[in-house]
């Protein structure tokens, strides 16, 4: 069961590293926060997310599979700021970060706005499977890049969220449109 001091825990940790804490949305009909605990079961990547969500890729096919695999090996993993371990806990930049280790074997930053420097950048329009997208202004005084996912087709992106855990998210969404920071193709 959460409690008012494990959100206050969770958005305080998440100050001080660079993976900001995402508010819970209220429903307008709701009279009080609806807390459900996270599903530690690994579900499977939506149907709706598939290798071939871009047209022009920049990764392989065979890239895409591994990330694809990498992503829905995380599913339903708590946020947890600091760490990195399926299925126990991982923050959003340790996600990306883990993610692009295990399935390109590549080395990015562990932070998120050391990430939001390395790459090209690329408009939203513009995004393709497995570019990062970033978020700002995602706590009171946050400045530059705070919250970051991986791009996965279909105005999606997986991510590590501090209320979900590892999901899939739509960046038609009204928080990711009102943080949306900027995009990311990571150049192997």
């Amino acid at each position: 069961m959460w409690s008012k001091g494990k959100t206050v825990s969770l958005i305080v940790a998440g100050l001080l590293i660079g993976c900001k804490a995402m508010p819970i949305y209220v429903s307008p009909q709701a009279s009080e926060i609806e807390r459900r605990p996270v599903n530690t079961s690994v579900p499977h990547v939506p149907a709706t997310v598939t290798a071939a969500a871009s047209s022009n890729v920049t990764l392989s096919t065979t890239e895409q599979n591994a990330i694809l695999k990498e992503i829905e090996s995380w599913m339903g993993t708590p946020y947890a700021f600091g760490k990195i371990e399926k299925g126990k806990g991982v923050d959003c930049s340790g996600f990306v970060v883990s993610v692009f280790k295990q399935a390109l074997s590549m080395d990015l930053p562990r932070q998120t706005s050391e990430l939001y420097s390395t790459g090209v950048q690329v408009q939203k329009s513009e995004l393709k499977f497995g570019d990062l997208v970033f978020l700002e202004g995602t706590y009171k005084g946050s400045k530059g890049a705070s919250h970051v996912g991986i791009f996965v087709g279909n105005d999606q992106m997986a991510h590590a969220s501090t209320t979900a855990g590892v999901t899939i998210s739509k960046l038609s969404e009204e928080y990711y449109v009102k943080h949306h920071l900027g995009c990311r193709r990571i150049i192997k």
